[in-house]
């Protein structure tokens, strides 16, 4: 914003060529963007991406340029629809990575919670339980009994907890549900 515009007064100032889109270029590029507005709406494949999909295009076409200036040489005229198809593979390309990365370093909220309760259990050394001890003593965050299952269901399926057969005593009651500690994490 504070640099002068070019007075075309000296050798090294630059002055870029316009390099348009082509008709079919320009179509594509259209339709793509209604295609990515609909992937960031709430709910939607991209919505956690928003600040990058909402670029996406522009991004698109910055790089369909360069390839249609390393195929066309600096007298290239335009940007053809070819050019813009490959600068959008290589952009959802891109997002879907990034949305590969993010998910990788995204815990579910369920492991977190059978992390607590295995936590939880060995710290009282309990090796038999019921869903009722923890929904009423346990840690606040498993007194809802969907995430406590979900929890629970976490660590059955990876071996922590073992589910017991139903009567199985546990803290003097004939439990309906109750689980064994395996192993703790």
């Amino acid at each position: 914003m504070e640099a002068e515009p070019p007075s075309g007064k000296s050798p090294q100032e630059l002055d870029p060529v316009a390099l348009p889109l082509s008709e079919d270029a320009k179509n594509l590029a259209v339709a793509a963007n209604n295609r990515f507005e609909t992937l960031m709406a709430r709910g939607a494949d991209l919505a956690e991406l928003r600040d990058r999909t909402s670029k996406a295009v522009e991004n698109a076409c910055r790089i369909a340029g360069v390839l249609a200036v390393i195929e066309g040489g600096l007298s290239a005229k335009e940007i053809a629809r070819n050019h813009l198809e490959r600068g959008l593979k290589l952009i959802q390309w891109y997002l879907a990575e990034t949305l590969r990365i993010r998910g990788a370093a995204t815990v579910p909220q369920s492991v977190l919670d059978a992390e607590m309760l295995s936590a939880w259990l060995h710290s009282r050394d309990m090796r038999l339980f019921r869903s009722t001890q923890v929904l009423n003593g346990g840690p606040n965050q498993l007194r809802n009994k969907s995430r406590l299952m979900a929890a629970i269901n976490e660590l059955v399926d990876n071996g922590y907890l073992v589910a017991n057969e139903k009567g199985t005593l546990v803290d003097g009651v004939a439990a309906t549900k109750s689980w064994r500690v395996i192993h703790v994490v």
